[in-house]
């Protein structure tokens, strides 16, 4: 689903160097190192905690191109620090014989290194035999004789010797896609006989050295401290506000792309230390081409601009490994290679509303690019005839669709039943398989549903809703507002729908806002999955008003600002109310706009921007500030008028 997300860390492991003896002088060198390395100046490839793994979670192993015998196990005794282990090699080669150590690199951007860096041991006569090796994405390597980088042995490391290896001595080698590492061990003539130990493998550099490193790949990142606006918006009337954080969300998009890569990073963290979400899914490319749009619509960018930013996604685009046309739910942004094996049907579904929205926007330049990518996307490949729903996805290790299935109509996955039935990839009564509220029968539902039949054109249709402080509603599965809302970023449920969706999208707007100030007591509204602080790290977490849902999510105190920002299409005048309030009570606000989330007692804001928030709070602020006119690009689409009369003829209540 669109909302499903996890906020993991790049998997790799910093290591704890108390202090390292800097050498007397390094050939080659570009800099002598300083005379120890702080903990986050340092990415550990590996520890050898794992044996055959590395941090990286690659293979790690030992192996002979020819003859010769070789073991290596891991040491626990004989490591370079007090604790910890090390990799032990023994080998044996005759004549002219070669063996390696090599690790995997994920592949791995580590383009602000200054060294690469570990701890030898090794038995006489083996140390003048060594060399190290890295290996970037095209193929190309760079061997280097270790013997003149051996740093004296510290004191009290037992013959462990600290190598430092400047980067610039690997030459032209492409430091943003390293493959792979490699030790090597290359006898004589008369062969050799002996040992090496292995300890701590990694690259050092500037502080956070694995953050700068991806940060080199954006055109700009905010500062951590946040940006003194808050007296001057507020002084501003609603337009020139909303217009002043509209400029400030738009650097999101404008920034944390890839430059190379053209796809949008999935969520940064500003955070001591700092982090980029080096991943990215469908639907954050398919906001980051509507946002695009949107830029272009509130006069951020030229037309041009806008144009070739679209382009070069879908250049991208068309390199993604696929099944079947369809997109993997994650890939990394800098190689490119996916890191899941779901395909999700909503996430390729807002890729598509996307991919709508630009061909709409742009007919003359981009019309027959973004057809051929909408064309072959046949969306029946989710559709279960069974029960006539959508299902959530496909897990192509296993090569079999998920069995759970979008039943409810009120949830941010009815773009994909709308996209599916535009394009003619399922039949028309899909919308009505769905349900409005789950059977009564089904007893685990939050309260039991008022249903009846009713008849849309010629479908015999079970409608139903329920009830909270004397208001009729149909509600989602999580009571939040991001699944309530977010299809009106490009679908005009309030025109197309007002007896329907457009109606209960104003109902439960109001309900949250009268949950939040009345019933809670909090100073703003809107309560809907985002990231939120845990201890020094920030996770994703799904909130919501728990009555307005099936299941219901909990509420937790954690409001986020972008939720008020999709209430401007349904009640604006309290959404412009709540976004001042936001500003005057938290210290939410920086250089891009506001933070994901505070917790409305501690106060305590997690100071992260996601692109799929950032997105959805731009694209509601174009609609509003632009007369709609996101949605208008899908209301002209062919898609979009095959689903009209769909949304315009149904009566909840």
């Amino acid at each position: 689903m669109a909302r499903t997300r996890t906020l993991l860390a790049y998997p790799f492991c910093l290591i704890l160097i108390a202090s390292l003896a800097g050498p007397p002088g390094l050939a080659n060198s570009q800099a002598l190192p300083p005379a120890h390395f702080s903990p986050d100046q340092i990415l550990t490839v590996d520890s050898f905690s794992k044996e055959g793994q590395n941090c990286f979670g690659h293979v790690s192993k030992v192996h002979s191109p020819s003859a010769g015998r070789i073991s290596a196990k891991i040491n626990k005794r004989d490591s370079a620090h007090a604790s910890g282990q090390s990799l032990e090699i023994s080998f044996w080669l005759f004549g002219t014989q070669e063996m390696a150590w090599e690790s995997g690199l994920a592949p791995l951007d580590i383009s602000r290194a200054d060294y690469l860096l570990f701890w030898l041991k090794a038995s006489t006569g083996v140390q003048n035999r060594l060399w190290v090796s890295l290996e970037d994405k095209h193929g190309l390597s760079k061997e280097i004789r270790l013997a003149p980088y051996s740093t004296r042995a510290a004191k009290n490391q037992r013959g462990w010797k600290l190598i430092l290896v400047p980067m610039n001595a690997f030459g032209n080698l492409d430091l943003h896609h390293l493959e792979s590492l490699r030790l090597i061990v290359r006898s004589g003539i008369f062969g050799l006989l002996g040992k090496v130990f292995l300890d701590e493998v990694g690259f050092a550099g500037p502080r956070n050295v694995f953050f700068e490193s991806l940060k080199d790949n954006f055109s700009g990142f905010p500062k951590s401290i946040p940006s003194d606006k808050y007296s001057g918006l507020l002084a501003m009337n609603d337009t020139s506000m909303l217009r002043e954080i509209a400029r400030d969300t738009w650097k999101y998009f404008d920034n944390i792309v890839d430059t190379k890569t053209h796809l949008i990073a999935d969520h940064i963290k500003l955070n001591d230390p700092p982090f980029v979400g080096d991943y990215t899914s469908p639907t954050n490319i398919g906001l980051y081409l509507i946002a695009s749009i949107g830029a272009y619509h509130l006069g951020f960018i030229s037309r041009q601009d806008a144009v070739g930013r679209i382009s070069n996604t879908l250049d991208t685009l068309a390199r993604l490994k696929q099944y079947r046309h369809f997109f993997f739910n994650y890939y990394n942004t800098t190689h490119l290679e996916p890191t899941s094996t779901l395909i999700s049907s909503v996430d390729n579904a807002w890729l598509a509303a996307g991919l709508i929205a630009a061909r709409s926007a742009f007919k003359k330049e981009l019309y027959e690019k973004v057809s051929k990518f909408l064309n072959r996307m046949d969306f029946d490949f989710f559709y279960d005839p069974g029960v006539g729903q959508m299902s959530i996805g496909y897990d192509v290790t296993k090569k079999n669709l998920l069995d759970f299935h979008y039943s409810l109509l009120c949830t941010e996955a009815r773009i994909l039943s709308m996209i599916a039935i535009g394009k003619h990839d399922v039949p028309r009564d899909h919308w009505f398989q769905i349900f409005r509220t789950p059977p009564s029968g089904w007893k685990w539902q939050s309260q039991k549903p008022r249903e009846k039949e009713k008849k849309f054109q010629v479908y015999e249709v079970r409608t139903g809703f329920y009830i909270y402080e004397k208001r009729r509603f149909v509600p989602s599965w999580g009571g939040s507002l991001f699944e309530f809302l977010m299809p009106t970023l490009v679908i005009p449920e309030k025109s197309w729908s007002p007896e329907a969706l457009g109606l209960n999208d104003q109902i439960v707007s109001g309900l949250h806002r009268d949950y939040a100030l009345t019933e809670r007591g909090y100073p703003v509204w809107g309560i809907s999955p985002c990231s939120f602080a845990r201890g020094k790290s920030a996770v994703y977490g799904e909130f919501g008003v728990k009555a307005l849902g099936v299941k219901g999510y909990s509420d937790a105190g954690i409001v986020t600002p972008h939720a008020a920002f999709l209430a401007l299409e349904t009640i604006p005048q309290d959404a412009l109310a709540n976004i001042r309030a936001y500003l005057k009570h938290y210290d939410i606000y920086g250089e891009y706009g506001f933070y994901d989330s505070v917790h409305v007692k501690s106060k305590v804001v997690t100071r992260q921007y996601l692109a799929l928030d950032q997105a959805m709070s731009f694209i509601a602020l174009v609609n509003y500030l632009n007369h709609g006119s996101i949605q208008q690009l899908f209301a002209t689409d062919d898609i979009g008028k095959e689903v009209r009369e769909l949304l315009k003829s149904e009566d909840f209540f």
